[in-house]
């Protein structure tokens, strides 16, 4: 990586390499000024593992395990092992100062074979990590020390008062006596990050320690004292870089003289030098070297409300992360278009560039690695594919061309994969080139080929012309050769949780890659305040199940992440949990006020006919499975012996009953409707009933508190009949709707339905129809589909409860086959990102005989027999996908030989004392139904009375 910022002059070396003679080609180092560059974030275990591509060893040969990669100034570093637990770390390209670790000068990788029969550093232990520099490299070793060499200037290497020689690593015999850096008594390193001129540890307690050059506060001691280059310096009397009360690190990267650390909380905070905005301050200033400016002092760099970082790179003048929604982000230095803004300004520096108004990189995916480079960055996408933007010089991007990328407006809208001829499963960017891991265990190098950094036995550069990627690139023939190996597991996905009033169901997807290693158990952590602290729940399941019972939830912004265990370690986590969906519960029933009638839990039964315009405030928390944090319910409300023609309306408690209904009844009519209702005043519902009449209310769902269903305070939309009224003046009075006609409804914006509402929750009443018919509502811009919402005969007054996709223009459309008055009310809406997933209407049964459905099956078979149960599968039909957790279905009875009742629950499971229609003799009559799927995909449908049913599905929603 290179920069134009002036450097220090470098001190004479006792042991430095020979002037190169003019016309090679090499970027000196002449006074005031280095080529700055730095592997960002010290590369560890590999992310990702093969795949089942073929290695292409040829026979005979032996094969180790690449378990990192790093890439530095101008040169390259890979650790080969075949067990998975650290091995041997091979460095070539500029020999200078040592850095390369053979006890000498000379370049590696610019001749033929010198790569292919490279000995390993000499180190005394299997190197875990590795990390490059600009002059010099770093290894973390298996048991936790590090060793550091190449250029000693400002203490870089942490090496005391007994190497104050200049070139580690440069002379016979200097790795062979090379001591690990003494980082205090009884401390080890976990992880690595090695800068320009300064190297940067976490810890085995979380804390970082750094030291080399301090000139700007990059070792955040809060002066600017360089550090390593005295015995004085290093071990206990090193300090600990404050990073804020209870604050550890779980991630470090290290840039030209500036510093970031990934904390335990998801935070992301940077120190040192930040000219280029490279801090993500929003100012130009450096941090750290003076005393107060660290700690809780040092803000964490803005992501963007309730974002927070799963991991860290930095750049000679930029830093990048990737965020938990699996975007990314880069500020610092704009030039060549590095940040991909698809501009050059630069980023976090001022009032005009402010870190709130950054947005995410248009990538064309969620990227696993992200590494910035020193003018360039690159990242790696689950497919396998890898892209880089920003200076195209020497080829370094990997494009086929020396174009910049992400400079201009538009540019980055033709980002494409790099060619390599197999998936990427690693990519380390450094100064003027970029390296990468394949699955099939090659390393492939491009761009400036200088020294014989790109290992292919020449000087020549790579990537900047047609023809020279792809299966045209060589790979680095590095000594036994490389494979996948051993790592760290991928992140699990689709983390779901069950609400519920005590501990809480965590599932989630097993990762794609274990990492070679196999799955021992999860790690799972919660958050209470919507992702922005986390804490361990549950350290380690010792299962490879893809579930947990954990504790439970308090308050509505509760969250879960998961990690797999393996040999190696703790995985990368997985995006935050979806946001919780409707818990479906077994149908059971919380009010009867009939005689003789009885309640789950012996509450709110018997208690007699209800008045005339009064209200009833009936308590449900904690009441037939009814967590403690829902926000919203789903029910079944019927209305027995009303004394006189009127309605009945279900809200919140702690307001006046709206201008809404949810049932409409004629006098000593039985009449059903499913409802979704928001809770109110002390997690009660109320129930305000126009005349006398009796009630009986099933629940059979819940929505906690954050879910994605939105409750509304109910409001009318629609009310044809002379001198109604609605919510805001529409659609109001303008009389019956002819037959065989549709209506156009616009919902959002209107109620309390915003806009992005994927789907509506509705309450449709048909009033006085002319003759028998039904009514479907669909999505505006669709054709009315072979399905009913409500079925009807002549002058009756019939409601149903319905959920509905939004069509063009956020409306809804209703067809009815006969001229009658219509009545909508809408109680709840689901955004765009819902795990409610609305489906077109579709039939899935049709007893009545010459009829159809869906799919031809559960057609035409004659009426259900009173007393007996039908099973119906749903999965797999009408757009119901076979993982589903609940589907909304409308159920209609037509012509029942007597009074009775339907009762819809889960296969499998028993009976409930709950029912979701109450008929008379003769009557057709539909209501919408929230079910959970029960056995085998199915749901069952038992009816009192012999009588045809029709079932149509429009929505479902997934497992929790």
């Amino acid at each position: 990586m290179r920069t134009t910022t002036p450097h220090p002059p470098s001190p004479p070396s006792l042991l430095s390499r020979p002037r190169r003679p003019a016309g090679r080609g090499r970027v000196s180092t002449p006074i005031g000024t280095l080529l700055a560059v730095l592997a960002a974030a010290v590369a560890m275990i590999l992310p990702v593992t093969a795949g089942a591509e073929s290695s292409g060893a040829q026979p005979g040969t032996t094969r180790g395990a690449l378990a990192a990669l790093a890439v530095g100034a101008a040169h390259s570093c890979a650790i080969v092992d075949g067990g998975g637990s650290g091995g041997d770390l091979y460095c070539w390209g500029d020999g200078g100062n040592g850095r390369l670790g053979q006890d000498s000068t000379t370049d590696i990788g610019s001749g033929p074979g010198q790569v292919a029969g490279l000995d390993p550093i000499r180190l005394g232990a299997p190197a875990v990590g590795v990390g490059a520099g600009d002059a010099h490299t770093c290894a973390l070793l298996q048991g936790g020390d590090v060793k550091c060499w190449g250029n000693n200037s400002n203490g870089r290497l942490g090496l005391g008062d007994g190497w104050s020689i200049f070139a580690v690593g440069a002379s016979p015999g200097d790795m062979a006596a090379l001591p690990p850096v003494d980082l205090g008594p009884g401390a080890s390193a976990t992880a690595l990050a090695v800068g320009v001129d300064h190297t940067c540890v976490i810890l085995d307690g979380g804390d970082v320690k750094c030291w080399g050059n301090n000139t700007a506060g990059a070792l955040g001691l809060g002066d600017t004292r360089n550090r390593g280059a005295a015995d004085a310096d290093m071990g206990g009397n090193l300090p600990t870089v404050d990073l804020g009360t209870g604050r550890t690190a779980t991630a470090i990267a290290a840039g030209f003289r500036h510093t970031c650390a990934l904390l335990d909380d998801g935070s992301v905070k940077c120190w040192g030098l930040g000219n280029s905005g490279q801090l993500g301050n929003d100012v130009i200033s450096q941090i750290g070297g003076s005393s107060g400016e660290m700690g809780d002092a040092l803000a964490p760099v803005d992501l963007g409300p309730g974002r927070y970082a799963t991991a860290i790179s930095a750049g000679s003048s930029h830093t990048c992360a990737i965020l938990d929604n699996g975007t990314a982000k880069c500020w610092g230095s704009g030039r060549f278009g590095r940040l991909g803004t698809d501009g050059t300004r630069n980023q976090g520096n001022s009032d005009a560039t402010t870190m709130a108004n950054l947005g995410p990189i248009p990538l064309p995916g969620a990227p696993t690695q992200l590494v910035a480079g020193d003018s360039h960055t690159c990242a790696l996408f689950s497919n396998g594919q890898a892209s880089c933007w920003g200076n195209g010089s020497d080829g370094r991007l990997g494009t086929g061309s020396t174009s910049n990328i992400g400079h201009e407006p538009g540019s980055m809208a033709g980002l494409g994969p790099i060619s390599l001829g197999r998936n990427v499963r690693a990519i380390a960017a450094g100064g003027a080139h970029t390296c990468a891991a394949l699955t099939n265990g090659d390393v492939k190098c491009w761009g400036d080929g200088r020294d014989g950094r790109l290992g292919l036995g020449d000087e020549a550069s790579r990537g900047g012309s047609a023809g020279q990627m792809g299966n045209n690139l060589p790979r680095v023939p590095l000594s036994g050769d490389v494979v996948p190996t051993l790592a760290v597991p991928a992140p699990p996905t689709d983390v779901r949780w069950e609400p519920s009033g005590g501990p809480v169901a965590v599932s989630w997807t097993a990762p794609t890659s274990n990492g070679g290693s196999p799955i021992t158990g999860y790690r799972v952590q919660r958050s209470a305040n919507d992702g922005l602290t986390w804490s361990t729940v549950e350290t380690n399941t010792g299962s490879t199940a893809t579930s947990a019972t954990v504790s439970g939830p308090a308050g509505g912004s509760v969250k879960y992440r998961v990690a797999a265990l393996n040999a190696v370690g703790l995985g990368v986590w997985s995006i935050e949990s979806a946001p919780a969906g409707l818990l479906p519960l077994e149908p059971g029933r919380i009010v009867d006020t009939r005689p003789g009638g009885e309640t789950v839990d012996g509450l709110f039964e018997r208690i007699g006919l209800r008045d005339a315009g009064g209200v009833l405030a009936v308590d449900v928390l904690g009441r037939a499975g009814i967590p403690d944090d829902t926000a919203a319910i789903v029910l079944n409300v019927t209305v027995n012996e009303p004394e006189a023609a009127g309605f009945v309306t279900v809200f919140p408690c702690g307001g006046a009953p709206p201008n809404a209904s949810n049932l409409n009844h004629d006098p000593g009519q039985t009449i059903a409707n499913s409802v979704i209702v928001k809770l109110g005043d002390q997690g009660r519902v109320c129930f305000f009933t126009d005349q006398v009449s009796h009630l009986i209310v099933d629940v059979n769902g819940a929505y906690p508190l954050d879910a994605t269903f939105n409750g509304l305070d109910p409001a009318r939309l629609l009310d044809t009949r002379p001198g109604a009224s609605t919510v805001d003046g529409e659609f109001a009075g303008q009389g019956p709707v002819p037959g065989g006609q549709v209506l156009t409804l616009p919902v959002v914006g209107r109620g309390g339905v915003p806009a992005g509402t994927d789907a509506v929750v509705l309450n449709v009443t048909v009033n006085d129809p002319a003759q028998p018919g039904f009514v479907t509502v669909f999505p505006c811009g669709t054709a009315p589909p072979n399905a009913s919402n409500l079925n009807y005969t002549t002058g009756q007054t019939v409601p149903n409860n319905v959920i509905v996709k939004i069509g063009d223009a956020g409306a809804v459309c209703l067809f009815t086959d006969q001229t009658a008055n219509l009545l909508v009310d809408v109680n709840g809406s689901f955004p765009a990102d819902a795990t409610f997933d609305p489906l077109d209407p579709a039939r899935l049964l049709d007893t009545r005989p010459g009829t159809i459905t869906v799919d031809g099956a559960f057609a035409g078979r004659g009426q259900l027999q009173g007393g007996q149960v039908l099973p119906l599968q749903v999965t797999g039909r009408g757009g119901v996908p076979a993982d589903v957790g609940a589907v909304v279905v409308n159920v209609t009875v037509v012509d029942p030989a007597q009074a009775g009742f339907i009762t819809v629950f889960p296969c499998g499971s028993g009976q409930p004392n709950a029912s979701n229609i109450n008929f008379v003799a003769g009557q057709t009559i539909p209501n919408n139904v929230i079910v959970k799927v029960g056995d085998g995909g199915q749901v069952c449908i038992f009816s009192d009375q012999t009588a045809h049913l029709l079932a149509d599905v429009n929505g479902s929603f997934p497992p929790q």
